[in-house]
């Protein structure tokens, strides 16, 4: 007999971060998107910039190899938020790799700006035609901090608290099951992008800085 007897009911192994996932993907998408966005700006700026031969940097390759960074982390970030969207593993141990390092060199850069900003703006100070209004070093470094604050440490951070998540693993996980993936671990495929990005970029500022280039001691011309 099971007359007065309530069935005890397991509650689930995880709560599903599906809804979640698809916003943060969505969200990611959009950074892709703004990214593209900043490429078009930037070849419009180059475009109507006027030519200047004896400019120490060379500013069409300069742009040139920031639209490839920038359309590179473009790919990255429209991938990520596609395989958010999916809930795949690759997906959230990729954004968590990228979240990592994005969020240190936001901290150090911060420190940084807060250490060289105040010998800037008197260098600004000294060299401007016109004293500077009251109060408006504060304003600069409160605005500058903020908003490197924001972009820098704040946004990483969120990226890195939410994919961290056990319930985000889980439903990731859970989602994975049958579904093949990269054969390498994401952590190596990330890092190793990360490097070659950095090295394709060094081997192209030999060409776009006409002055020269440190290279192991060395400054390299011509």
């Amino acid at each position: 007999m099971t007359d007065g007897v309530i069935p005890v009911v397991a509650p689930p192994p995880y709560k599903n971060r599906r809804g979640w996932l698809v916003a943060f993907g969505i969200f990611e998408i959009l950074i892709g998107c703004v990214l593209l966005l900043l490429i078009a700006a930037s070849m419009y700026a180059l475009r109507s910039a006027p030519a200047n031969p004896a400019a120490p940097v060379n500013v069409a390759a300069t742009m040139a190899m920031v639209a490839v960074m920038y359309g590179a982390m473009a790919i990255f970030f429209v991938s990520v938020g596609i395989g958010s969207m999916h809930a795949r593993r690759w997906a959230r141990i990729a954004m968590l790799v990228v979240g990592w390092c994005w969020l240190a060199f936001g901290v150090l850069g911060m420190a940084m700006m807060a250490l060289i900003l105040p010998a800037i703006l008197q260098n600004a100070r000294q060299q401007s035609s016109t004293p500077m209004p009251a109060g408006m070093d504060t304003t600069v470094r409160v605005v500058m901090l903020s908003f490197m604050g924001l972009f820098f440490i704040l946004l990483p951070l969120v990226f890195v608290v939410f994919y961290s998540g056990k319930n985000v693993k889980a439903t990731c996980e859970n989602s994975s099951d049958g579904v093949s993936g990269p054969r390498k671990p994401i952590v190596v495929i990330v890092v190793a992008a990360w490097f070659a990005l950095s090295a394709v970029s060094c081997v192209f500022m030999m060409f776009f800085i006409r002055t020269g280039f440190p290279l192991f001691g060395t400054v390299v011309t011509g």
